[in-house]
């Protein structure tokens, strides 16, 4: 130990460029002294974390140099095996964080990981998750953004541990997590499909825990020095890279004639079928957790569904109306923004026509939820309103605004509900500052104070 402790005093005392040619000789001298870093002997274990340690902060973090690659997994290794011990605990996140400054921590992440894997014992799994957590807090999650996905699986395993310790450590992370990342990181929890306990015990935690959408860019106690800011996915990128779910493919997941069952009109009984075909459009994109595909023939086939909805906004059973209306939504809310604002312009109008004139306001409220929502990006892709969809949203209320429109009941909600996503779309500070369809909105506007009902 004390020629352990005599070379840690070596590197403090000589300059860092002298070091960096010793640093191979150091190593293969302590590896070879201390039967490749796995004695037990607690003095020797400190001393060999605080080798690492002074080499990253005295040599390299000077520097601004990554470390040598055959200095990593050795560190990362002992560090993960004695953070549990409450001796050695302080100097092994000490070496972590050290070594998190100057290597890319993506990489050091993943290699703890695998590491923390190997080992039984739960005192280990619960000291790493709660290392993990500190390195949120201090360096952001969004340093970790081409390997969250897998950080989260990962989390996601721990959460089935038995030690119950372990449990309550990894949705402490989730917490933490969650008021980083929002909703991005809840859909994709939700995306792997965990047991149902498990999923109950994220969502409360979730529940719990407000995100924050400035941490992407919020200053850190700590950062990585050897990658440029403009790879640092918390400077340039946006949350929603951090985490991806694959786009899912809702026409595959019906039968084969449900498009065709929406439409139908044949028979007494038709209506029941036309209710179970929309339910199952409603309930296949209600188990979309990411965005619906729109790629190739699903676009097209998608275009095909939302047509057959349409219809059903006149159907002959009033209670299938509102049910159409939801169904839309649910689709549409789950839609990149041009495709939204494509397949929006089938429905928009019809939707817009309910709003405002059906005579049941169940009818009226779902057609305005609708719009509402179908006019948005998802809270997983970041939220806020689509300015695509709202233009859309113009044209088609022009359209609609007949003369009977323009005294419905129905016209100062959706007047009110434009005039709300028009207001969101100003206050965006990154989204653009000007719709596309000004004349169509001036005319909407004058035609409205020239009505009883819109005035």
């Amino acid at each position: 130990m004390d020629a352990l402790d005599k070379i840690t005093g070596f590197i403090k005392t000589n300059t860092e460029e002298e070091m960096l040619e010793c640093v191979p000789f150091l190593f293969v001298l302590v590896k070879e002294s201390t039967s490749s870093f796995k004695e037990s002997n607690f003095n020797v274990a400190k001393a060999i974390l605080q080798f690492f340690t002074t080499l990253f902060e005295s040599v390299y973090m000077k520097l601004t140099k990554v470390p040598d690659s055959f200095l990593i997994a050795p560190a990362v290794k002992i560090a993960a095996e004695k953070m549990s011990d409450r001796k050695l605990s302080e100097a092994s996140i000490s070496c972590l964080d050290s070594l998190c400054v100057i290597k890319d921590p993506q990489k050091v992440m993943l290699l703890l990981i695998k590491n923390v894997s190997e080992i039984k014992s739960p005192l280990a799994h619960e000291a790493v998750l709660n290392w993990f957590k500190k390195f949120c807090t201090d360096f952001g999650a969004q340093l970790l953004s081409g390997s969250m996905q897998d950080v989260v699986a990962w989390i996601l395993s721990e959460l089935e541990n038995k030690n119950i310790k372990v449990k309550k450590a990894a949705l402490e992370v989730m917490g933490e997590l969650y008021s980083q990342l929002g909703p991005a990181l809840e859909t994709f929890v939700k995306s792997k499909a965990p047991p149902a306990g498990t999923l109950s015990s994220i969502e409360k935690v979730f529940a719990q825990s407000e995100h924050d959408p400035s941490a992407s860019t919020a200053e850190r106690k700590m950062k990585c020095i050897t990658i440029s800011t403009t790879s640092s996915s918390g400077s340039t990128a946006g949350k929603n890279s951090v985490l991806s779910v694959p786009a899912s493919d809702l026409v595959s997941s019906l039968t084969g004639d449900c498009i065709s069952r929406i439409t139908t009109t044949d028979g007494k009984n038709s209506w029941k079928i036309r209710k179970e075909a929309m339910e199952e459009v409603l309930q296949e994109a209600n188990k979309c957790c990411g965005l619906l595909s729109t790629d190739g023939k699903a676009y097209t086939t998608l275009k095909e569904v939302m047509v057959a909805l349409r219809s059903r906004m006149n159907d002959s059973q009033s209670n299938l109306k509102p049910l159409a209306a939801t169904t839309m939504e649910s689709v549409l809310s789950r839609l990149d923004e041009t495709s939204q604002a494509k397949l929006g312009k089938i429905v928009y109008p019809s939707l817009l026509s309910a709003a405002m004139n059906d005579m049941k306001k169940t009818m009226r409220d779902a057609s305005l939820s609708a719009l509402q929502t179908g006019t948005r990006h998802p809270e997983h892709s970041g939220g806020g309103v689509n300015i695509l969809a709202v233009d859309a949203v113009i044209v088609c209320l022009l359209s609609e605004l007949s003369d009977a429109a323009i005294k419905s009941s129905g016209l100062p909600e959706v007047l009110t509900m434009l005039m709300e996503l028009i207001q969101s779309v100003c206050d965006e500070s990154d989204a653009p500052k000007t719709l596309s369809n000004h004349l169509q909105l001036s005319t909407i506007i004058v035609n409205s104070v020239l009505s009883s009902k819109g005035a």
